[in-house]
């Protein structure tokens, strides 16, 4: 593949430099290529001004994948077949979703992400230019989808089928797993239980509930309570559910891991409490510190009191070396006289 020159890449920049925009759709274009270069920085679905991001080289967006939602936001028509690419992803997503009954505010959620992606997709589709007149082809290395028909060309919505398609193929597969966990650990005379059955299919345990995995499941658990030995012991009757021997073993799972939590959380506490128990009875008394600190503040007291005293002593005694200084001038003066006089 020929790497592309510089004269070539900064006038990519200049060409889509000045088709940038904001999260919001609104122009923002960049002043130049060095503008483009050094103030942003390149991110899965457009380009980042935000400073310091830009200073981490895009590795410090607390908000990342969701770049739509913030100001320093800025796509170009560059980044449209992967900001479309990413759409399509989120449809899939809530529809996948919307098949789960997730919450309202999950559907709520992927909805609002789409809308702001949808905004800068349509402003950047808006800006492209058209092709140019003529006969004119690209090169089949400039262009990997130049070998195909017209018609062959995935769009958008093909694009989106063919995620929801490769989204439900993985979900069969998985629930084949759980399927195949199911009659393998019944086969080797391993309680069915939905922690179980998640482990040994490497799924989610909520899949293990879902309509066609949870059929299983507890067919399998009332095969395997029918060949048990005796009675299980007496619980309280659930509603919706019947109890079996497996269903209270599960839960007698689940008891001991809350129970062991708890114990945990028990030991981190009383750890706690007899640090801070310590503390307390190592410390000092109150009464003790405040006394202390009169002490303290009389001994500084007292130091400065003496300090003033050696202060003045010394300034009293600098003035009599000043003095002594003068006297000792004087007499030298009039000893030098008096020898001028004698040499006369």
């Amino acid at each position: 593949m020929p790497l592309v020159s510089l004269k070539r890449k900064q006038q990519a920049i200049r060409a889509v430099g000045q088709l940038a925009t904001d999260a919001a759709g609104n122009p923002a274009p960049f002043a130049d290529t060095t503008a483009y270069e050094r103030a942003s920085v390149a991110v899965p679905f457009g380009n980042c001004t935000e400073p310091s991001n830009v200073k981490a080289g895009g590795g410090s967006c607390p908000i990342r994948f969701q770049c739509a939602g913030c100001g320093f936001y800025r796509p170009d028509p560059s980044y449209l077949p992967a900001i479309e690419q990413h759409i399509a992803g989120l449809r899939a997503d809530r529809e996948t979703a919307r098949a789960m009954d997730a919450a309202g505010y999950v559907l709520a959620s992927l909805t609002a992400e789409i809308d702001a992606f949808t905004r800068p997709a349509r402003r950047a589709r808006g800006s492209q230019p058209d092709p140019a007149p003529g006969p004119r082809r690209p090169h089949p290395a400039a262009d990997p989808l130049s070998g195909l028909r017209h018609g062959d060309r995935m769009t958008a919505p093909g694009r989106a089928q063919a995620m929801l398609a490769a989204r439900a193929k993985a979900s069969q597969g998985k629930r084949q797993r759980a399927l195949d966990a199911v009659q393998a650990l019944e086969a080797a005379g391993t309680p069915v239980t939905a922690t179980a059955v998640a482990a040994a299919a490497q799924v989610s345990v909520w899949l293990t509930y879902a309509d066609g995995v949870r059929d299983h499941v507890e067919a399998a658990q009332r095969r395997q309570a029918k060949h048990q030995p005796g009675p299980g012991p007496v619980a309280p009757a659930r509603r919706g559910a019947p109890v079996t021997p497996a269903s209270l073993r599960t839960d007698l799972a689940i008891a001991r891991d809350e129970i062991r939590r708890l114990r945990a959380e028990h030991d981190k506490l009383r750890s706690r409490l007899r640090l801070q128990l310590g503390a307390e009875i190592e410390g000092p008394d109150r009464a003790a510190l405040i006394a202390r600190v009169a002490d303290i503040e009389a001994a500084a007291r007292e130091l400065a009191a003496e300090r003033d005293a050696r202060a003045a002593e010394a300034s009293h005694a600098h003035r009599q070396i000043r003095e002594l200084q003068d006297d000792l001038t004087a007499a030298r003066e009039s000893l030098r006289r008096a020898i001028r006089q004698a040499n006369r």
